[in-house]
């Protein structure tokens, strides 16, 4: 920086061309014999100015000293005082005054001070044999003293004059400012002679450099004339001879330069001294833009820009003579390119410049970072996938997956976070790669529209689909923080995508690519694969403990079943026959005995006969729902609808078109254990006073509708373990291939429907 401003001053002191150089030689000589004249005069004046005022104070201090003697000697006070008032007025006085030998003042210009005794340091200076004391000589005053002797030459006091001085400094200034005035007067006369006899001399080489300028910008038609000079004239026939020769070999040159298929550059001094169109067109600029277009980060890469200057220093200051580098370039409109530059060092107009070819190989640059990004995502969708399958929880996924990420993927970081709605925000629970701390340092990220939740994670999570941001740098949407933490880390672009469970984002993972503008479509498709196939997954394994756990439920409920079956058999059915038994034993024994007793007994054992019936076909009907076979899926709804409503007291009402109609025993058995679930589910836990059964068939499909009023529950919150129930339910339509749909607001009840396409239905018989 210093060497460049002094270069620059150096320019505007002693610029380059002769004419100036000749106007400032002469001037400043000049210039300089005028100031030393001017000085050495205003030296001489200041000389006599000052031996002047010191000689004209001295001749006033002796004639008051030979005056002032008789009035000393006759104590003639007032005369005395007469006498140095008499002189107040000589030129520039400050002040007069006589002393006593002891220093009293006996006479003074300012009568205040008479009587009074000096003691000032100053006065203290005064020597008795000296025949003038100088007190005080400088720029304002002047201060001296002589003695005074009677006609014996004894001495009886002292004369003090004190003259101003400052009056011979405003002389000086006022010569000194005529003087400059004439200076700079006479430099004007000077230079303007000076400038119109140079002109004269040096206007034919003037000629010849306005001919020489007008080659450079392509003139090569030109031709010196008209030179007066004898001199001058020689020079003109030799340059243009030289023209001649030139161009009969720049013609050719231009012409294979003007038709390459490279683009081909000069550099010198920071500047493009020569493109052709084919460079031009590479960074979408025209010829001329390019000519007036420093280099540097407007066609070079940010990043890159330090590399290129590096090998144009190297080869200007002679350290290197060819170099052959690739970097990226910018075009007019932003584009970022790759280029590969060729470029040797050679000698124009005088000075080392740079000549070499340039060629766009970003086709080539980008078939390759996508061979390289191909078989990277490949590799990482096709370990991912294999992990995927092995895997033996939820948990080894999640943390084997950003180590896939980072380590096949070639993602910088990667990070998967879990939704935590009590807090409302996005929980990171593993990652791998370069994290350093980021999470941490970039805060909370909300799931809600607000600043900490507008970037890529945040808004993957709302809107359930994948979102990326190609250029974290200048990203309005990234918090400040996130881009100082991520520009630290070196992350350039990064994408966040969704992870789901039944339409609901239960993971996000969020990957960061050092590179800007990273995430393409192809990436975007492999990576929405992955994320899809541990949604996949994630659902298996969800469904695999909901099966584990469903088969657990129906293993107890079958052992509860059986423990009751056999409770109601010894309760009720052993009791029933026992009592026949004791029946049947009291006849044998009664036999020939009074005819009306032994049919008493009959109608007993008879009564107790076929209460025993209806308990075995209750039995039976719980394990084994016959009247399904019997009377079809409607009668025995209506059947189960009335027994609960004597059981509970709670309103049921039932529509249903399917009377005489019904399904395969294995569909109707489904609906009608889904009824009977619901009802159960009712009973326990609804709280509910009114209920409304809908069983409905239409030209599409069968329609089983259960609705409640009760108090309801969220469903999102909903576990299906401790709510096995609901599972049985929904694993039976699904078994069946029918759709479950489950609906239920806290304080307004809950609602089931099932949707069975109508193919399935048969007729009773």
């Amino acid at each position: 920086m210093t060497n460049s401003i002094n270069s620059s001053f150096t320019k505007i002191l002693w610029p380059s061309q002769l004419k100036y150089r000749l106007i400032i030689a002469i001037g400043l000589v000049h210039l300089v014999v005028m100031v030393l004249f001017v000085s050495y005069l205003f030296l001489e004046q200041e000389q006599f100015l000052k031996t002047q005022s010191k000689a004209q104070a001295t001749d006033l201090a002796e004639t008051l000293s030979n005056n002032a003697n008789s009035y000393i000697i006759s104590s003639n006070w007032d005369a005395l005082q007469r006498l140095i008032q008499s002189h107040k007025d000589f030129s520039h006085l400050k002040y007069a005054m006589v002393l006593s030998e002891d220093f009293v003042v006996l006479a003074h210009s300012n009568p205040q001070f008479i009587g009074l005794k000096t003691v000032d340091t100053i006065s203290q200076k005064i020597q008795p044999n000296q025949p003038i004391n100088i007190l005080i000589e400088n720029a304002d005053l002047l201060d001296l003293a002589v003695p005074v002797f009677n006609l014996h030459k004894d001495q009886l006091g002292w004369v003090r004059i004190a003259v101003d001085q400052q009056y011979i400094y405003q002389n000086l200034f006022k010569l000194a400012r005529t003087a400059i005035l004439c200076i700079l007067i006479s430099f004007l006369l000077i230079a303007l002679v000076v400038i119109f006899l140079i002109t004269k001399l040096i206007n034919g080489l003037y000629n010849l450099l306005q001919i020489a300028d007008q080659i450079k910008e392509g003139n090569w038609d030109i031709r010196a004339s008209g030179l007066k000079s004898y001199e001058i004239s020689k020079l003109g026939v030799a340059f243009n001879e030289m023209l001649d020769a030139v161009s009969n070999k720049d013609l050719k040159f231009r012409s294979l330069v003007e038709k390459s298929h490279v683009g081909v550059y000069i550099i010198q001094h920071g500047r493009h001294q020569y493109v052709n169109d084919k460079l031009a067109a590479i960074f979408g600029y025209t010829v001329e833009e390019m000519l007036e277009t420093v280099i540097g980060k407007d066609i070079i890469f940010e990043e890159d820009w330090e590399k290129v200057k590096e090998m144009i220093e190297q080869r200007e200051n002679g350290l290197m003579e060819f170099a052959q580098y690739e970097f990226r370039g910018k075009r007019k409109d932003g584009q970022v390119i790759w280029i590969e530059a060729f470029g040797s060092a050679f000698h124009y107009n005088g000075e080392i410049a740079i000549i070499g070819n340039l060629i766009d190989i970003t086709s080539k640059k980008n078939a390759e970072e996508n061979i390289r990004k191909s078989k990277r995502m490949y590799e990482f969708i096709s370990v991912s996938n294999e992990m995927i399958l092995h895997a033996k929880s939820l948990d080894q996924i999640c943390s084997t997956i950003c180590d896939i990420a980072v380590e096949k993927g070639g993602f910088k970081f990667s990070w998967i976070g879990c939704i935590d709605e009590t807090n409302h925000c996005i929980k990171p629970i593993h990652w791998a790669g370069k994290e350093e701390g980021y999470l941490i340092m970039v805060g909370t990220i909300s799931i809600d529209d607000i600043p900490e939740g507008r970037g890529p994670t945040g808004k993957a999570y709302r809107d359930g689909n994948f979102h990326y941001c190609n250029d974290i740098a200048n990203d309005p949407d990234m918090l400040t923080l996130w881009k100082e933490n991520a520009r630290k880390r070196g992350y350039g672009s990064v994408i966040a995508f969704p992870i789901k469970l039944d339409n609901n984002v239960v993971y996000v993972f969020t990957l960061y690519s050092e590179k800007p503008l990273f995430f393409n479509e192809e990436e975007v498709q492999i990576l929405s694969r992955v994320t899809d196939n541990i949604s996949y997954a994630l659902k298996t394994f969800r469904i695999n403990e909901e099966l584990k756990d469903f088969s657990r439920h129906l293993q107890n409920l079958s052992e509860i079943e059986k423990k009751q079956i056999a409770r109601e058999i010894h309760d009720d059915l052993g009791q029933n026959l026992t009592s026949i038994k004791f029946g049947l034993a009291w006849m044998k024994r009664h036999i020939g005995d009074d005819i009306a007793s032994l049919e008493k007994t009959l109608d007993n054992v008879i009564e107790e006969t076929t209460h025993t019936m209806e308990s075995f076909r209750r039995i039976l009907s719980s394990i084994h729902p016959s009247m399904l076979e019997e009377l079809g899926l409607y009668e025995t709804i209506n059947w189960l609808i009335e027994t609960f409503k004597k059981n509970t007291k709670i309103s049921v009402q039932f529509q249903s078109n399917m009377q005489g109609q019904s399904l395969d025993f294995e569909r109707s058995l489904a609906l009608y254990r889904t009824v009977q679930e619901s009802l159960t589910n009712i009973m326990r836990y609804a709280k509910a006073s009114d209920v409304k059964i809908i069983l409905q068939k239409t030209e599409q499909d069968i329609y089983l509708s259960i609705e409640d009023n009760g108090c309801g529950f969220d469903t999102d919150k909903v576990d299906t373990k401790a709510h096995l129930g609901l599972l049985g339910m929904r694993e039976r339509a699904y078994a069946i291939n029918a759709k479950f749909k489950l609906e239920s607001i806290i304080g307004k009840g809950t609602h089931i429907e099932i949707k069975l396409e109508s193919d399935y239905l048969v007729a009773n018989a």
